[in-house]
């Protein structure tokens, strides 16, 4: 066995004297890393996930697994279960919460200091540039090589002491040990975006490109947790007995009035109808209540004039248009992406796109599915608390006719009719999408990442 001495992982913030957990899918990634961990000396136990949805491969998986673990002594705890996806909810995201759902279970079962994951350089490029798509205004968009997702009082640490190596290095030192390996056949399949970007993007960037783009993800998301301290800081000494000072709230920088704003209201992710624009934060005092993720907390909003979101607001094409939390992007395409987005749509093009709350009565023809259903029902389903059920979109045509329901699907009639026809790009994003996320499965998009593959456990 090589020694590992041109593999270096990064093990800062481990101590050989507690066990480690390490999640073992058995891919290059994941077997690199507990081996690289048993070589260096940690009390290593390893985790597998069977997912149950490649048959014979996800089992060999399981055998190479058990397999390696007897090789190296290491004691191995295997949850064999398919992921439950519900409306909207792709399988990746499915997959990755039910992982954390098994460490979580692990920590209780047997405490450890933390869950080492075998993610590398390239997987960190490859989610930069997905989340930079996705979410531009979050700056949240590289993997971390230590982080806590605390959710109900319990705290789940995830390291990944692999994350400076790129995936190249990590083949070189397997191959020159002569260590196996499962090979994953779903991580060829371009319908996959991480695939895409893996096979097709990456190939033609050079290294200092993508630690560039490492770097400036890192800095990125220092500045938002910096902005998020001095607006915490700052809001202490602002409030008075009467409330916030409003003077001194409008003379800070949009940046740091947003994090103001939302620790103002208690949490950050409740969501209100807070826009974070001149005039459009105000009017009476209220005293309202919201539910984020289980917890509910009282939280009394100052208004200085209403905030109107009863008449729909037309979404210029193309365009970026704010809309109470949410923040809508439209574009011209052709055709549609065939893997499921909750907060993408691609429709057929129309004279006018409009944007209003839900109301009582609204009915859709859900693409893909029979007969119609109140959107009542579609918003219960999808767990969207009732105080914020106000709050939530709907995409309508000029005459009036629903077309999209952010995070659930577009309507049959507006379907693009063929890959090559002319269509409209609508996506939605803003706080409300990340506390569905994380109220729905405990994670939020930043949290956590998954490889183009669905049996694997790397996170």
């Amino acid at each position: 066995m090589q020694d590992g001495s041109q593999l270096k992982p990064n093990f800062d913030g481990l101590t050989l004297d507690q066990p480690v957990w390490v999640a073992v899918s058995g891919g290059s990634d994941s077997a690199c890393l507990l081996r690289s961990m048993v070589l260096a000396g940690y009390d290593c136990r390893a985790v597998h996930v069977n997912h149950l949805l490649r048959g014979e491969d996800s089992e060999a998986d399981e055998a190479f697994v058990r397999a390696l673990c007897a090789e190296l002594l290491v004691e191995l705890h295997v949850h064999r279960q398919r992921p439950q996806t519900a409306p909207s909810v792709s399988l990746e995201m499915a997959g990755r919460a039910l992982r954390h759902r098994v460490f979580r279970t692990c920590l209780r079962e047997q405490p450890a200091q933390a869950v080492a994951l075998g993610h590398h350089f390239d997987d960190n490029v490859e989610t930069i540039i997905m989340r930079r798509e996705r979410q531009p205004n979050d700056p949240r968009w590289n993997i971390e090589h230590d982080v806590t997702i605390r959710r109900g009082g319990e705290a789940l640490r995830l390291i990944r002491p692999l994350l400076h190596w790129p995936k190249a290095e990590i083949l070189n030192w397997l191959d020159a040990g002569g260590h196996p390996f499962r090979e994953d056949r779903s991580n060829q399949d371009l319908s996959f975006t991480r695939n895409r970007i893996r096979h097709e993007i990456l190939p033609t960037l050079s290294r200092k490109e993508c630690w560039d783009m490492v770097h400036a993800a890192r800095f990125a998301r220092k500045q938002d947790q910096w902005n998020e301290i001095q607006a915490r800081r700052i809001l202490e000494e602002m409030m008075t007995g009467e409330g916030l000072d409003y003077e001194a709230f409008w003379n800070e920088p949009l940046a740091i009035r947003r994090k103001m704003a939302l620790a103002w209201l208690g949490h950050e992710k409740a969501g209100l109808a807070m826009k974070f624009a001149r005039g459009q934060v105000g009017l009476r005092d209220v005293t309202t209540r919201t539910t984020v993720s289980d917890r509910t907390t009282e939280i009394e909003v100052v208004y200085e004039q209403d905030l109107r979101l009863e008449d729909p607001v037309a979404l210029g094409i193309p365009a970026t248009t704010d809309w109470g939390p949410w923040t809508f992007e439209t574009e011209r395409s052709s055709g549609f992406y065939a893997e499921r987005r909750p907060f993408e749509a691609w429709v057929r093009p129309a004279n006018a796109i409009l944007i209003r709350p839900w109301r009582a009565g609204d009915r859709m023809r859900p693409f893909g599915m029979t007969g119609t259903r109140k959107l009542q029902d579609v918003l219960t389903d999808l767990k969207i608390p009732a105080a914020q059920k106000k709050l939530w979109p709907v995409a309508i045509d000029a005459v009036g006719e629903v077309v999209w329901v952010p995070g659930f699907r577009i309507t049959a009639e507006s379907a693009v009719a063929s890959p090559d026809a002319p269509s409209l790009h609508l996506s939605a994003s803003g706080p409300l999408v990340d506390a569905w996320r994380e109220a729905y499965f405990g994670v939020s998009g930043a949290d956590g990442v998954a490889d183009g593959g669905t049996d694997g456990v790397v996170l």
